[in-house]
């Protein structure tokens, strides 16, 4: 599977998951249990693309957000997890 590159680059991810104390065992837990799935109007990385918001519970049990952008191109489909926060602190 030939990934674009913007999939290579999670520095984004990475700096919110430290300002935010949360671990990537969090962000895999909320996306196993998500409560909810709703459209984001941010604009995709990719023009193929398109933004996401999941909602689910992380390992201590806090509603966390993720943001996702699902990809379709002719070799399959795939999902990039972009940022994740406490959806709580979300203002």
């Amino acid at each position: 599977l030939q990934l674009p590159d913007v999939v290579s680059d999670v520095s984004h991810l990475l700096k919110r998951l430290m300002q935010r104390r949360l671990v990537l065992a969090d962000v895999v837990a909320a996306l196993r249990a998500g409560e909810r799935a709703v459209p984001h109007n941010m604009r995709p990385i990719n023009p193929e693309g398109e933004s996401w918001r999941v909602y689910g519970r992380d390992l201590d049990g806090r509603s966390l957000g993720i943001g996702v952008e699902l990809l379709r191109q002719t070799s399959g489909a795939f999902v990039v997890i972009v940022t994740a926060f406490l959806e709580e602190s979300k203002s």
